[in-house]
């Protein structure tokens, strides 16, 4: 005759139970190698895994779609573009998707990635070279040079089949609106209805996605005056910055070859005088990158020459500035900025 499990016992076994089902990772589909990058927005992600997922059936006829991403990726975010993106939200998992035509045709790719919105995509400027292919596994490179996103790549990896017509990349394909821009590239290159848009949203000014940048000082190191006045509008903070080790959005835009941004933003009450924890000011940056427009701007707005007249006037000769140095050298600090 059994004995019944005592209370305590079973509430262990449960306890363990559940434990167990805590730390056992979801199940994952055998897949293949990658040897690659992903770039987006200059952060840079190293590629490890690779999966092709083709249609239903016997040999390696129809379309495949190409999954590589830095961390495994389990079995259900294979299956699902929108379990992908959960993942990258929670910057668990970055990947991205190739569809590969049969024929020849172009290539669109998707993004699962924390720095861009869901669904994005772009096509036509991937290349993919076959380097080796049976019935059952493909290799080649993947190559794609976009605006402020890129990746290479090779993978080789077996093709795992399954009804590939209900995956959310190929439904789509059937879009006729290119994607939206991340915010982030919105405000570096973006026309000002696309970048109202965005503000729309209502999205954080302070720091965008997962870098420690605002969004003015974004629009600022891009030298972009139209997303400078709009973000100003939106009540963006003209001199925020993460610490006092970073650059403020005049500091920024003051070596970029964009005087009305510079003219924007002391409009606006961003101050000239302002240093970084290293001693950096807007004039430097000035200096740095010769802009001469802006160094008048900076110097009529009351930078701070005397104390780096010196230091100044030494860099810009020893870069062959002479222009900069016969303003550096001759002007008085104007009127203190308040």
């Amino acid at each position: 005759m059994r004995r019944a499990l005592a209370p305590l016992t079973l509430c262990a076994l449960l306890a363990a139970g559940a434990a167990l089902a805590q730390e056992t990772p979801p199940p994952t589909v055998e897949g293949g190698t990658a040897e690659g990058w992903l770039e987006v927005a200059r952060e840079r992600t190293d590629l490890h895994y690779a999966w092709v997922l083709g249609e239903a059936g016997d040999g390696a006829s129809g379309e495949l779609l190409v999954v590589l991403s830095d961390r495994p990726l389990p079995e259900a975010a294979l299956a699902s573009a929108d379990r992908r993106d959960e993942l990258a939200a929670a910057d668990e998992v970055r990947s991205i998707v190739a569809r590969v035509p049969e024929a020849a045709g172009e290539i669109e790719v998707w993004f699962h990635h924390p720095r861009l919105p869901p669904g994005i995509s772009l096509r036509g400027l991937a290349h993919f070279v076959r380097e080796s292919e049976t019935a059952v596994r493909l290799e080649g490179r993947l190559v794609l040079s976009g605006d402020g996103t890129a990746f290479e790549a090779w993978f080789s990896a077996p093709i795992v089949r399954g009804e590939t017509a209900t995956w959310p990349e190929i439904e789509a394909e059937a879009r006729t609106v290119p994607p939206p821009h991340a915010f982030e590239e919105v405000l570096r290159d973006g026309a000002a209805e696309e970048i109202e848009e965005a503000l729309a949203a209502q999205p954080d000014l302070t720091q965008v996605g997962t870098s420690t940048m605002s969004a003015l000082s974004i629009a600022a190191d891009a030298g972009n005056a139209v997303a400078i006045e709009l973000l100003l509008a939106a009540g963006a903070p003209v001199d925020a910055r993460a610490d006092r080790a970073a650059m403020t959005a005049l500091m920024l835009a003051a070596g970029r070859a964009n005087p009305q941004a510079v003219t924007v933003l002391l409009a606006a009450g961003a101050n000239p005088k302002l240093r970084t924890s290293s001693g950096f000011t807007p004039l430097m940056h000035a200096v740095l990158e010769n802009r001469l427009e802006n160094a008048r701007l900076l110097l009529a707005a009351g930078a701070d020459l005397d104390r780096d007249r010196e230091t100044l006037v030494k860099l810009a000769g020893e870069k062959g500035y002479a222009e900069m140095v016969v303003l550096l050298a001759a002007n008085t600090t104007a009127a203190p900025h308040e």
